[in-house]
């Protein structure tokens, strides 16, 4: 009976192991980690979306509060970029197409957006290659 009970130990941890990647998996094929959104801007006459994405824009450096981190979507389309907050500080952009200098790919986990005018907005999104080929759809340079 000893043998049992340590058989039934030493697989228990390996079947819940099993069941989370089951899940995951799961999950995953349902678009469960998906960025993509619905867009949140209404077009303009010849303006096709690109891309609608849940992102997080790093506005300041520091957050001394989680719940004040700007979370919303980035609509991409042939003319602009406009960023609408969903939670988070009340702050929104826009930025037509020819006020963007350049999109710079920061790493795995964002890419910044320097406008003609030298603000830099910081937006994370994994992987960020969603964001830098809609970019580059657009006409933008990137980095």
């Amino acid at each position: 009976m000893d043998y049992t009970l340590v058989f039934i130990s030493s697989i228990l941890p390996i079947l819940m192991v099993v069941a989370v990647v089951v899940l995951i998996v799961v999950l995953a094929k349902k678009g469960a980690f998906s960025t993509k959104a619905a867009p949140q801007i209404t077009m303009r006459e010849g303006e096709f979306s690109i891309l609608a994405a849940h992102v997080v824009w790093m506005q300041k450096k520091i957050y001394l509060n989680k719940y004040s981190i700007p979370h919303g979507v980035l609509d991409i389309t042939n003319q602009r970029v406009v960023y609408t907050r969903l939670s988070g500080d009340k702050v929104d952009f826009a930025l037509e197409k020819s006020e963007i200098a350049t999109v710079i790919h920061r790493g795995k986990i964002g890419v910044k957006i320097v406008a003609t005018n030298g603000a830099d907005y910081v937006i994370n999104i994994m992987p960020p290659t969603h964001v830098e080929n809609a970019m580059a759809q657009m006409g933008v340079p990137i980095q």
